[in-house]
């Protein structure tokens, strides 16, 4: 899923930022808080290759050079820039979630204990059903995460943030919460994911009939029985879509 960062409120009074906007005014600052996003995105390092991320940031190699560069606003060292702030930052952000992650397979363990005796066949099925659904969220957010890089990619925003906003709706995530107020296990279960590619195409179709895809989806949010037996999101969808009317013609 997407993840935050902290933005000070006051960064633009930094004495740095300052120097920097006074030579590159407002674009200078977006192009810094667009770099300080993609070194969030790659743990805080990146090599300054500056035709790649004028490419990722749809600007020019000699902007972020100078951005990068000139100020002191990131190190630079063998070839690769970073931000000590940010370091700092991933750090704290990776003690809390190790100490998450640990307290919650210590609550998975006992819930285990209580409700999966290991003499009982019926509860050993339900073990069974446990495993791959662990196995299908951890393949599931494997999948995102290298469909989110592809996002980090795109010079169209309202894609980008359009494809963030669906999926951290059915794992419940950050700002945007489920009706269900959790991840949403008959989605989940699904073989196949929802990929950028597909997202694009069904936002496309959708748009021609003036239909909200994440209305739909918050349709099949509160109605498990619309994912039994189906494969993936992207056919229910594409099938709802196809038989809606376009918008402003006469529905019958």
């Amino acid at each position: 899923m997407a993840e935050y960062f902290s933005h000070d409120y006051d960064a633009r009074e930094d004495e740095k930022i300052i120097d920097m906007m006074a030579d590159m005014g407002w674009a200078g600052y977006g192009l810094f808080w667009g770099l300080v996003e993609l070194l969030y995105k790659n743990g805080g390092k990146m090599r300054n290759n500056y035709d790649r991320l004028a490419y990722a940031l749809n600007s020019h190699p000699d902007h972020l050079k100078q951005i990068i560069e000139n100020y002191g606003l990131f190190q630079i060292k063998n070839g690769f820039f970073t931000s000590k702030s940010i370091i700092k930052r991933l750090s704290k952000r990776k003690a809390k979630s190790e100490v998450a992650s640990a307290n919650a397979r210590k609550r998975w363990d006992k819930k285990d204990a209580i409700a999966l005796p290991p003499q009982s066949e019926s509860n050993a099925k339900k073990e069974s059903i446990v495993n791959k659904r662990k196995d299908s969220e951890y393949d599931h957010r494997q999948f995102y995460r290298e469909e989110f890089k592809k996002c980090d990619l795109l010079k169209e925003r309202s894609l980008r943030n359009g494809y963030y906003k669906f999926i951290g709706t059915i794992y419940n995530e950050g700002e945007h919460q489920n009706s269900i107020g959790s991840p949403v296990d008959h989605i989940l279960d699904m073989p196949n994911p929802l990929s950028l590619a597909e997202y694009s195409e069904l936002r496309d179709k959708a748009k021609k009939r003036g239909i909200n895809i994440l209305s739909k989806l918050k349709r099949i949010i509160n109605n498990p029985g619309y994912t039994s037996g189906k494969q993936s999101l992207f056919l229910i969808l594409e099938d709802w879509i196809e038989k809606e009317q376009i918008q402003g013609t006469n529905h019958g």
